[in-house]
């Protein structure tokens, strides 16, 4: 029982470190996507080949019921704008063509579970793509995952995937 005490003392400790840095990158990130955000902080277990690995990952969105970007990182102070996915229909979508190949990454988030104090968890599908073209035939890798994410509050529609009836 003292270890699970301890853990979760750990736990507490580093994650009040994430939020103090996270509450000093937020400027950039609302410069960016153009106002206040709702942040949510979570982890993606990827299968990459045979390979599993569990990631942490944050992302935050615009407070606006018409936001249709999000912008993924795993520390606000590491952000860059080309961190940011454009949205339609609760799918995100971001690409990059760079001179040895080309990059594809889409994420879906689906609404979980309503929290009692108004907060949100959201569940997040992921395709991450690389395509090499620097040699002849191209060459593909990719990475898939789930996670799970918990937010400060309710996310703009057009970012979740509508439920289904």
């Amino acid at each position: 029982m003292q270890n699970l005490v301890s853990l979760q003392q750990m736990f507490l400790a580093s994650l009040a470190t994430v939020l103090a840095t996270a509450a000093s990158g937020n400027d950039a990130i609302e410069d960016t996507l153009g106002g206040p955000v709702t942040t949510c902080t979570g982890a993606i277990a990827w299968t990459d080949n045979d390979d599993k690995r569990v990631e942490p990952m944050r992302f935050a969105v615009r407070d606006a019921e018409d936001s249709a970007e999000i912008a993924l990182f795993l520390n606000a102070a590491d952000f860059v704008p080309d961190d940011v996915w454009t949205c339609q229909d609760g799918l995100c979508a971001s690409s990059a063509v760079t001179s040895g190949g080309a990059t594809m990454n889409v994420v879906q988030l689906h609404h979980h579970l309503d929290l009692p104090d108004g907060e949100v968890i959201y569940r997040m599908d992921a395709v991450f793509m690389i395509v090499g073209a620097g040699e002849s035939p191209m060459q593909t890798q990719g990475a898939n995952g789930q996670g799970a994410f918990f937010c400060e509050r309710p996310l703009p529609p057009g970012l979740v995937v509508a439920a289904r009836q």
